[in-house]
């Protein structure tokens, strides 16, 4: 993380390998540019065998598929690149199949079929009001902004307790690092009285302002 900080700031680090990231304007106008020195940096201060793909979009959702795409693109699995533009969509996410759409599995993936949704395409000319109803929740709805573009941020819950597996940082691989990182049990809040951020305020169009970075 402190090589891809060097080149540009981190938004936000979704998980172990994967990050995303604001472009500036710089970053917005070249993006190839930018790429070429996050993909330098790490060769320079990681070492050539831990490669990374890279996705640009208008948003972090956008930008995670494209960079799934990215991967499968460059001459070594996993140390690639898609940029997709606005002007490109939505055209390469046609080509797409639904399980290829983050948040979107096996069990949902039936839910679109039963509703006579069988391909991006038709999932992307889907109602945003319809596509909550198919969720049962607004994360159907939030997932339409995302694929048309729009900058749409999902509240984070919150957590009672860590999970069950967890990476620790160097100065916490210690007993007493690993006893401070211990999950912590207790009795389970009902659903109906834990408390869940909600939000269903709508979003605004960007300008594919987003980066997601993927270590291989």
């Amino acid at each position: 993380m402190q090589s891809t900080h060097a080149v540009i700031p981190i938004d936000t680090v979704k998980s172990i390998d994967e990050l995303t990231c604001r472009l500036d304007e710089a970053g917005r106008h070249y993006p190839e540019t930018l790429v070429a020195q996050l993909k330098g940096t790490l060769a320079h201060n990681v070492g050539q065998f831990i490669t990374s793909s890279v996705g640009i979009a208008a948003n972090p959702q956008l930008a995670k598929i494209a960079c799934k795409v990215g991967k499968k693109a460059g001459e070594r699995y996993g140390n690639g690149l898609m940029i997709w533009q606005p002007e490109d969509l939505p055209a390469p996410l046609f080509k797409l199949n639904l399980d290829d759409i983050p948040g979107i599995g096996s069990g949902m993936e039936r839910r679109l079929l039963r509703a006579s949704i069988q391909t991006v395409e038709q999932l992307y000319n889907t109602e945003p009001k319809h596509m909550r109803r198919i969720w049962r929740n607004v994360t159907g709805e939030r997932l339409w902004y995302a694929l048309h573009g729009y900058d749409i941020q999902a509240p984070e819950a919150e957590r009672g307790m860590f999970g069950h597996g967890r990476v620790l940082p160097p100065e916490s691989r210690s007993l007493g690092g690993c006893l401070s990182a211990s999950p912590v049990y207790g009795p389970t809040i009902p659903a109906s009285t834990s408390p869940v951020a909600r939000s269903s305020r709508l979003p605004r169009r960007n300008r594919w302002r987003s980066c997601t970075l993927v270590n291989q």
